[in-house]
C-alpha cells in the first residue's frame, strides 16, 4: 500500500493535469456501459409496449433508439480519447522518471557500480524506471476507478431489478481470487535470474561482438563460449518454465471457472424471469450487465496479475531513488596550489580487505608525480580516489586544503581529467570522441590533437574531425595506438588543473611514447600531473615518485634518490632497463 500511495503522490506532483483528466475520462467510461444497459432495458420495454399497441408514438421509439446508439457510440469513442490521455500521462511520467533516475545515477558513489550484486540491483532498478514500468501502476489506478464505478453502478441497477441478482458478483469474482501470489513468485523468479541473463549475454557478446571477434577466432574459443552460454541458457529456460507452468495452470483453471460462473449466472437469470421476478427487458439488461461485470473482473484479473510485478519493479525504482548519495554540498573547490592525500585507506563495498592503506602524499602545482609498482598494487585505485570517483574508507583527499569528499561533484570533476588504460571507444565523430559535448571548443580541440598527434588521424579522413568512428555502426575503425591518442586528447581537451595518465602508452610506439611524455611535461608546467605506470624508465620524467606495493607506499622520492637507495624500485628499474636496451 505504501508503494501505491507513493506512486500516486509522485504522479500527482509530476503530472497532475494529465492524471486528473485521465481520471475524469475513465470515470465517464465506467458509467457508460451501465447506462447503455439501462437504456437497453427501457428500449426493449418500450418496443414491447409498442408491439402490444399500448404505445403508438413512433417518434418516441426512434428517440430511444437514437439515445441508445449515441451512448454506445460515445462508449466506443471514449477509449480513443483515454488512449491519447494515457499516452500523454505515460510520456509525461516517463520523462520525469528518466530525468530523476539519470540524476540519481550521477549522485550514487562510483564504487557502488563496481560491486557485482549492487550493480545488478542498480541496473534492474534503473531499467525499471527508464523503461516506464514505474508509471503503469499510476495508470492502473485510473482503470481501477473506472472499474469501481462500473461495479457500483451495475450493483445498484441489478438490485433494482431483483435483490437476488447481487449473487452475480460473488459468483463471477471467485475465479479471480488467489491469482496474484503465483504471478508475484513468477516475477520474483525473473528478477532473481538477472545475474544469469547477464552472464549469458556476456558469452553471446564474446562470440558476436566485433570487439572480441579477433581473439575469439584466433584462439579458436567460440565453441567454449557457446558451450558456456548454452549451459546458462538451459538453466534459465528450466527455471523460467518452472515458474511459467504454475501461471499457465492457474490461467487454465481460472478460464474454466470463469466460463462455469458465467453459465450459472445466465441460468439464474432465466429462473428469475421464468418465476416472474424479472421482465424480459430486465433479463436482456442483466445479460448486458453481466458482460460488463465479467469484462471488469477480467480486467481486474489482468491488473492483479500485473500488480505483483509492477510492485516489485516500482519498489526497486523507489529504492534506487532512496539510495544514499554522497554528501556533496561544498562549493568553491580549486586546485591552483596543491593536491594532498592524508592517511587514505580504501576498500570496496562488501570487501574484506583494504585495497589502499594509509596513503600520504602531496603534489604541488607545476609538479609531476609518478605512481609506480606491479600490476594490482593499487595505483589506478589511488588515481580514482584522487579524482573523486571513489570515496576513501578513511582519510581525506584535499584540493588546495579542502576535502573533496564533500565537494559538489560537477566542480570536483571539472578540475581534473584523465586518460585511462581501459579507455572507451565511442561510436561518435572524431571531435565528439574528444570533446564528449554538444558544444565543441575549436581552440581546445586543435590544441589537444596537436599535443597527442591525433591531428594526423584527422588528416586521414575527407570529413576531417567530422568523420564518424565505430566500425560496428558503419563508421571508420582505428588502430589501438590511434584510439589511445584520441583518449589522450580527450584528457587534454578539458582545461583542468589536475591531469592523470593511467598507463597511457600501452598501444603507442616508442617515438609516440617519447613525444607524449615530452608534451605532458610541457603541459604540466602550470598544472598538477600524475603518471601511473609499471614501466619504471618512463617514471624518470616525474619530479617525485611513489612506489606502491600491495596498497601501501613503500618507497618515495626523486628518481635519483630511489636509485641510490637500492630498494625495490632500483632493482626493478635495472631489470626493465636491461630488458629494453
Amino acid at each position: 500500500m505504501k508503494v501505491l500511495i507513493r506512486n500516486i503522490i509522485f504522479t500527482l506532483k509530476k503530472s497532475f493535469i494529465p492524471f486528473a483528466v485521465n481520471i475524469v475520462i475513465h470515470s465517464m467510461y465506467g458509467i457508460l456501459p451501465v447506462l447503455a444497459a439501462y437504456l437497453w432495458k427501457i428500449l426493449i420495454d418500450y418496443i414491447q409496449r409498442y408491439m402490444d399497441g399500448s404505445e403508438a408514438d413512433t417518434c418516441k421509439v426512434l428517440l430511444y433508439v437514437f439515445i441508445y446508439c449515441a451512448s454506445y457510440g460515445v462508449s466506443v469513442a471514449l477509449p480513443v480519447a483515454f488512449e491519447l490521455i494515457d499516452t500523454l500521462l505515460r510520456n509525461s511520467i516517463k520523462r520525469v522518471a528518466q530525468t530523476q533516475i539519470h540524476n540519481k545515477m550521477d549522485k550514487i558513489p562510483y564504487q557502488q557500480f563496481e560491486d557485482a550484486k549492487t550493480n545488478d540491483y542498480i541496473v534492474n532498478s534503473s531499467q525499471t524506471m527508464v523503461n516506464g514500468i514505474f508509471m503503469y501502476f499510476s495508470l492502473n489506478v485510473t482503470y481501477f476507478i473506472s472499474d469501481l464505478i462500473s461495479l457500483i453502478s451495475s450493483m445498484i441497477l441489478l438490485s433494482s431489478y431483483a435483490a437476488e441478482l447481487l449473487l452475480v458478483y460473488p459468483i463471477l469474482i471467485l475465479p479471480v481470487l488467489g491469482y496474484g501470489r503465483v504471478t508475484k513468485l513468477n516475477t520474483q523468479t525473473k528478477l532473481d535470474l538477472t545475474p544469469l541473463r547477464r552472464k549469458k549475454n556476456g558469452y553471446e557478446e564474446y562470440v558476436t561482438d566485433l570487439q572480441y571477434a579477433k581473439d575469439t577466432r584466433v584462439l579458436n574459443c567460440a565453441d567454449y563460449f557457446l558451450k558456456k552460454r548454452t549451459e546458462i541458457l538451459n538453466s534459465l529456460i528450466e527455471k523460467e518454465l518452472k515458474s511459467e507452468k504454475k501461471v499457465m495452470l492457474l490461467q487454465l483453471i481460472t478460464s474454466a471457472a470463469s466460463a462455469l460462473a458465467y453459465g450459472v449466472v445466465l441460468a439464474m437469470g432465466i429462473f428469475l424471469m421464468y418465476t416472474g421476478r424479472i421482465t424480459v427487458a430486465e433479463y436482456a439488461s442483466m445479460i448486458s450487465l453481466v458482460g460488463v461485470v465479467n469484462h471488469v473482473f477480467n480486467r481486474i484479473l489482468d491488473e492483479i496479475k500485473n500488480i505483483p510485478a509492477e510492485k516489485l519493479e516500482i519498489e526497486s525504482g523507489f529504492k534506487l531513488l532512496d539510495m544514499e548519495e554522497g554528501n556533496y554540498h561544498l562549493s568553491g573547490i580549486s586546485a591552483d596550489q596543491e593536491l594532498s592525500v592524508d592517511h587514505v585507506s580504501f576498500r570496496y563495498p562488501l570487501g574484506d580487505r583494504d585495497i589502499l592503506s594509509d596513503i600520504n602524499l602531496q603534489i604541488h602545482n607545476g609538479q609531476i608525480a609518478a605512481f609506480v609498482g606491479e600490476n594490482g598494487a593499487g595505483k589506478s585505485t589511488l588515481a580514482k580516489v584522487i579524482l573523486g570517483l571513489y570515496e576513501p574508507t578513511q582519510g581525506k583527499v584535499c584540493y588546495d586544503h579542502k576535502d573533496i569528499s564533500g565537494g559538489v561533484r560537477a566542480e570536483v570533476f571539472a578540475l581534473s581529467s584523465a586518460a585511462f588504460e581501459d579507455y572507451n571507444k565511442y561510436a561518435l565523430t572524431v571531435e565528439e570522441n574528444i570533446a564528449l559535448a554538444d558544444e565543441i571548443n575549436p581552440e581546445n580541440l586543435q590544441k589537444a590533437v596537436q599535443l597527442t598527434g591525433a591531428d594526423k588521424i584527422i588528416l586521414k579522413f575527407d570529413a576531417k574531425e567530422k568523420a564518424f568512428l565505430g566500425k560496428k555502426y558503419g563508421g571508420a575503425d582505428l588502430s589501438g595506438g590511434e584510439w589511445q591518442k584520441l583518449a589522450l586528447a580527450r584528457g587534454y581537451y578539458k582545461e583542468s588543473r589536475i591531469v592523470i595518465l593511467d598507463e597511457p602508452t600501452a598501444s603507442l610506439d616508442p617515438i609516440a611514447e617519447y613525444n607524449m611524455y615530452r608534451q605532458f611535461k610541457e603541459i604540466c608546467k602550470d598544472k598538477i600531473g600524475i603518471i601511473i605506470t609499471h614501466r619504471l624508465p618512463a617514471a624518470s620524467i616525474a619530479d617525485y615518485i611513489y612506489y606502491i606495493n600491495k596498497g601501501k607506499i613503500t618507497e618515495e622520492g626523486t628518481h635519483t634518490l630511489l636509485i641510490n637507495q637500492n630498494g625495490e624500485y632500483a632493482k626493478i628499474y635495472a631489470l626493465q632497463k636491461e630488458l629494453f636496451v
